[in-house]
């Protein structure tokens, strides 16, 4: 990968010199889009990614359920640039919510104990997720005395559990940062109650994953009928995702139409659904991809007539953005992030309940007769690509290095 030093703005030229920590609990998607685009301001960064060493040894008798926890799912080294060093940070722990109550102060010592054997260097820290990266980056910070800046990506549900909660160690983390970037703007007030700084910047689309396809050229590769219509949903395969809601209305939408839904990812709640399209006697129009690499992805986004993403909770809509920049329209439920990409209905359709069947089905059927102008879609998605995300990043970086000189 190219890593030359394209001088974007004012701050790329002031960073060039310095070195960025990030603590996450990743090197994948949105984390290392974000990661390998900043690399071009940056001397260098190291990312700190935390992953589950029970999952990794699990993983290996076939496991599907723990896999997103290990190490090969969490760090992914294709296109590394060359002055980004990734450190996995292992940990023991239960992929359960009460297995992850004292893990805050293990992940903050275990990335002390990396910063001090690798001999890190580093002039600011920026921590991806609160709980536990946010902690633990807090005490790094606070530590070696740098900047520290948290993004809070948490879907909306785990956002208000975390703000209504007694968690103190969260809230300090909050209220300590010397930054808070939210993914919408419709939270940025409620953490104003812990911290005063704090703005909006959205997670931005890699658009090195995308290729905008003429929709047939996309079609006649992945063999689809000429008349069929392809609905297409893609995440990790949770309950929270809302795909079983889709399965349950299929039938209705076959009546009068050659509908294929497609869905791609993997996940724990694979067997259920596909349990769930055996009841339903659906397998004829069902189709479970696994995980889709970019070759391969951009082929679904481009021939599909919608992006179907019923989720009961997100907290932006990344991979909607992803669907529009390949012309595609989006039906989505309201979850406190599609309302974030889906501002107007040029883009896509919302319903209100991803639980109510009929509101699912009806806008489903008036987006698949509404005329949409692919064109509006590329070009609205164009707003959220990763360079122009980082931009601001990058200068929020900045301003907070010459405020601690």
């Amino acid at each position: 990968m190219d890593n030359s030093r394209s001088k974007t703005s004012d701050s790329s030229c002031e960073l060039e010199n310095k070195n960025l920590l990030v603590v996450s609990h990743q090197y994948n998607q949105f984390v290392k889009s974000q990661v390998d685009e900043l690399s071009k301001y940056f001397n260098s960064i190291t990312v700190l990614a935390r992953y589950n060493q029970v999952a990794d040894f699990i993983a290996r008798f076939g496991v599907d359920r723990i896999k997103p926890y290990s190490s090969s799912m969490k760090i992914n080294l294709d296109g590394k640039p060359s002055n980004v060093e990734v450190i996995g940070v292992p940990l023991t722990y239960l992929p359960l919510s009460f297995g992850r109550i004292k893990l805050g102060d293990r992940h903050a010592k275990k990335c002390d104990s990396m910063i001090q054997n690798h001999d890190i260097d580093f002039d600011i820290v920026h921590s991806h997720l609160t709980w536990t990266a946010g902690y633990a980056g807090h005490h790094i910070s606070k530590k070696y005395d740098s900047p520290h800046v948290i993004t809070v990506h948490e879907n909306k549900d785990w956002f208000f559990e975390e703000v209504e909660s007694n968690n103190e160690k969260v809230h300090s983390a909050w209220r300590n940062a010397d930054h808070l970037i939210r993914v919408n703007r419709s939270d940025c007030e409620l953490l104003e109650q812990f911290n005063q700084n704090v703005s909006y910047i959205p997670n931005g689309f890699d658009v090195r994953r995308f290729e905008r396809l003429r929709k047939q050229e996309a079609r006649d590769h992945l063999g689809l009928e000429k008349d069929s219509v392809l609905l297409f949903s893609l995440g990790i395969l949770t309950e929270r995702k809302g795909f079983q809601n889709v399965i349950e209305v299929l039938p209705n939408l076959i009546e009068n139409n050659n509908v294929k839904y497609v869905i791609g990812g993997q996940g724990p709640f694979e067997s259920q659904l596909k349990k769930q399209v055996e009841l339903v006697n659906m397998d004829d129009y069902i189709q479970f991809t696994g995980y889709l690499p970019n070759s391969e992805l951009k082929y679904w986004m481009s021939a599909s007539d919608l992006f179907v993403h019923p989720s009961y909770s997100e907290s932006f809509g990344l991979v909607q953005l992803e669907a529009l920049a390949c012309g595609t329209p989006v039906v989505a439920a309201k979850n406190g992030g599609s309302e974030e990409v889906i501002s107007s209905e040029k883009y896509g359709l919302l319903f209100d309940d991803p639980d109510d069947h009929s509101a699912l089905l009806a806008t489903i059927n008036e987006a698949l007769e509404k005329q949409w102008v692919e064109e509006e879609l590329v070009d609205y998605a164009e707003q959220f690509t990763i360079p122009k995300v980082c931009e601001e990043i990058a200068t929020l970086f900045q301003t907070l290095l010459d405020e601690s000189n």
